[in-house]
């Protein structure tokens, strides 16, 4: 049971080592007008609801998405912004 489970993790692991490594996108961080992170906003691109993010902790995410498209980033409270992505 315990060689399963050490398995598993090890497969989830290199599984998620792999998918970084292939990453070619964009990366950004959201921020209120102080600066300070936004936890938890949504960022997609514009036309296509499927392939969006949330900022993490620091409020940085990363998405898939052509330089030029346009991303869609909302947050409870604040005004919906439309910015290029480049």
């Amino acid at each position: 049971m315990k060689k399963a489970r050490l398995l598993s993790l090890l497969l989830a692991l290199w599984v998620s080592a792999t998918a970084f490594a292939q990453f070619s996108g964009i990366v950004g961080t959201v921020t209120d007008g102080n600066g300070e992170p936004i936890i938890g906003a949504s960022v997609v691109e514009k036309g296509q609801p499927q392939n969006g993010s949330i900022t993490n902790i620091d409020g940085q995410f990363a998405i898939k998405v052509q330089a030029g498209k346009t991303l869609v980033i909302s947050y409870i409270g604040f005004v919906t912004q439309e910015v290029p992505a480049s």
